[in-house]
């Protein structure tokens, strides 16, 4: 359900974009062929997040001139990323809920037991 709001899949999508980005990247270099895609795992996705999250708040502390009032900005913006690490995170751990029914197994279909008899 959390993973359903707008702001948790935009913040996915630019992960996905993140990712992509890096593939073609590789690709260009000549590291990997244009096939391959990356699959990122959990720690993978934390660490984009965290660079996602922090790098632009650091670089808005730039905009603002007066030395005293950089310092509470800048206090406030890493507490908004850390509420917003931790919504994510705790977003992340709950993964989607696999039906506890299994499908129905069909039977092996078995070959005649002998072949048809043929009429002369």
């Amino acid at each position: 359900m959390i993973r359903r709001l707008p702001p948790v899949r935009w913040f996915r999508a630019a992960e996905d974009g993140v990712f992509r980005l890096a593939s073609e990247v590789e690709y260009r270099l000549g590291i990997t062929p244009r096939a391959t895609k990356l699959v990122p795992t959990t720690r993978d996705r934390r660490i984009v997040r965290l660079l996602l999250l922090v790098v632009p708040a650091l670089l808005s502390t730039f905009l603002v001139d007066v030395r005293p009032l950089r310092t509470r900005v800048l206090l406030v913006i890493l507490v908004l990323v850390v509420l917003t690490l931790v919504f994510i995170f705790v977003a992340d751990a709950f993964t989607p809920q696999k039906s506890s029914r299994a499908p129905a197994a069909r039977p092996p279909a078995r070959p005649p037991a002998r072949p048809p008899a043929r009429r002369p």
